[in-house]
């Protein structure tokens, strides 16, 4: 192929310049092929570059699609998990709303029965003081000889004694 090349570049030299216009021409639609499979050549590379682009392009669309879908899922789970604390909350904020609520009607329970206690143990000590004042009283009376027994004692001595001397007079 070199030498035909060669031999053509010797032919073109020697040939004056109409000649060379033919062989030009006649070569013409054989450049035009070499130029034409260039073009077809850098025509495919630029379409397996375009091809291995577009495949790139759509695994990463699918890569994207596949995020997108575990990325929604993951954000339901976590509206679910934030719903259901939600509601845990607010069962828990109730139940600690009851619990408050019996824990003051337990206290005023409490309070009330420390009231009624101490209105018990003053009257306990008001009956004990009244006990003794009454015990005093009567041992002063007993001591004295005004007591209601003692009356009765004397008036039923006195008429046993005035009751004999009657009858024995």
């Amino acid at each position: 192929m070199e030498k035909q090349k060669n031999e053509e570049e010797r032919e073109e030299e020697k040939l004056p310049l109409k000649d060379f216009e033919q062989k030009l021409l006649r070569n013409w639609p054989k450049a035009r092929k070499m130029e034409q499979l260039e073009v077809l050549e850098e025509e495919k590379r630029f379409h397996d570059k375009t091809m291995e682009f577009l495949q790139n392009q759509h695994e990463l669309e699918q890569e994207l699609h596949m995020l997108k879908e575990k990325t929604q899922q993951i954000q339901q789970e976590n509206r679910e998990k934030f719903n259901t604390l939600g509601c845990k909350k607010t069962l828990q904020t109730d139940r600690l709303m009851e619990m408050k609520r019996k824990f003051r009607e337990m206290e005023q329970v409490v309070k009330e029965y420390r009231e009624e206690q101490e209105i018990l143990c003053q009257k306990e000590a008001e009956d004990r003081a009244a006990i003794k004042i009454q015990t005093w009283w009567r041992g002063c009376m007993v001591r004295l000889g005004l007591s209601a027994s003692s009356r009765e004692r004397e008036s039923k001595k006195s008429k046993k004694t005035k009751g004999k001397k009657t009858k024995g007079k």
